[in-house]
């Protein structure tokens, strides 16, 4: 389990309701923080990204 600790979106473009794509990976893995950074994608074309940072509950 982790908790996050930072977190910071960009919105592009208008998202409409329908089916949208979410791309996310591991920026960095460390002992106690995650970096993770994700995209929305909708009709091919850039919505929002979003960068976070997590730590490691233990």
């Amino acid at each position: 389990p982790a908790v996050t600790i930072n977190l910071s979106m960009d919105f592009f473009r208008p998202c409409e309701v329908g089916e949208v794509q979410a791309k996310a990976w591991f920026i960095k893995e460390g002992k106690t923080i995650l970096s993770i950074e994700s995209e929305a994608w909708q009709h091919n074309k850039l919505v929002a990204k979003t960068s976070a940072s997590f730590i490691i509950l233990s």
